[in-house]
């Protein structure tokens, strides 16, 4: 469906938010409460991929003032015993529930959210449909900090046991099988820093870090899994009109599996971008 390099480039239309508020109710598919949506501008699309919470999906969402707390969509994603493809299970009857606060101030914005899951597992056993599940659970705290009249810090630190799919575009699974077929929460922390310089009103540069580190237990999950995983950037950004920007940046990656191979690479992009920054509101 989505065409290839050899001729047309094609590339499938497809539906990221849909959601309407009504008070303090939101109902549709948007990003996730437990995601803080304040991202290091990197050139690389989704830049800080190993550290950032990054997800959107249908939900519920609550808001009163500062806090937030939703019922989100809970699937789950499960590696083999001993390894193996990833298994997903997206039947359950328990939503992940995301409770958040929001900070705000002359200083920059801030966000604290926590998460509790079921991951489920589903399979037959002897013509009958069993189910075995574990408790993931979750915290991520991030933000934008003003530093001097025109410059800003960005961080988001985040851990716990089976964030899963939330953690690094998917990454890592949330469990692991055992033997028996009971489920293990795999425990997880990342996170990153970026800092914003704008040496012009036109000219900018930002510098990110970011990383994620795995405690997998390789007697369920054998030792071709993910042990940690690293990369850092920085780009000098050129914006002619506020909504266009051209860029040029440099990365530097690395990942470890838990059977002692690593691997590195090295990344030169530049980009051009025009922000449409439109919207319909109806009064």
């Amino acid at each position: 469906g989505q065409g290839d390099e050899r001729i047309s480039n094609s590339y499938n239309p497809r539906m990221r938010h849909f959601y309407f508020s009504y008070g303090k109710w939101l109902l549709g598919q948007t990003w996730s409460t437990f995601q803080i949506v304040i991202l290091p501008e990197d050139i690389d699309f989704a830049g800080a991929a190993d550290g950032i919470i990054f997800n959107r999906q249908p939900q519920v969402r609550f808001t009163s003032g500062p806090w937030q707390v939703s019922a989100e969509n809970p699937e789950t994603t499960l590696g083999p015993y001993q390894g193996g493809p990833r298994l997903i299970t997206e039947a359950a009857t328990i939503p992940d529930i995301v409770g958040r606060r929001n900070f705000s101030g002359d200083w920059g914005t801030a966000s604290v959210a926590g998460i509790l899951r079921r991951l489920n597992h589903q399979f037959d056993r002897e013509g009958v449909n069993r189910e075995n599940s574990a408790l993931g659970w979750g915290f991520t705290l991030g933000g934008r900090v003003k530093v001097g009249q025109r410059d800003d810090l960005r961080f988001q630190f985040s851990g716990g046991r089976g964030l899963g799919r939330y953690a690094a575009l998917g990454l890592v699974n949330g469990g692991v099988l055992t033997e028996t077929r009971d489920v293990e929460a795999i425990p997880s922390y990342l996170g990153y820093v970026g800092y914003r310089h704008l040496w012009t009103e036109k000219l900018r540069t930002n510098v990110n870090v970011s990383g994620i580190q795995v405690h997998n237990d390789v007697t369920l999950t054998g030792l071709e899994v993910t042990k940690e995983a690293y990369s850092a950037s920085a780009n000098i950004i050129y914006s002619p009109i506020p909504e266009l920007a051209f860029g040029l940046e440099y990365m530097r990656a690395w990942r470890k599996i838990e059977a002692g191979a690593s691997g590195r690479f090295d990344r030169l992009q530049f980009a051009g971008k025009y922000d449409f920054s439109f919207s319909i509101e109806k009064k």
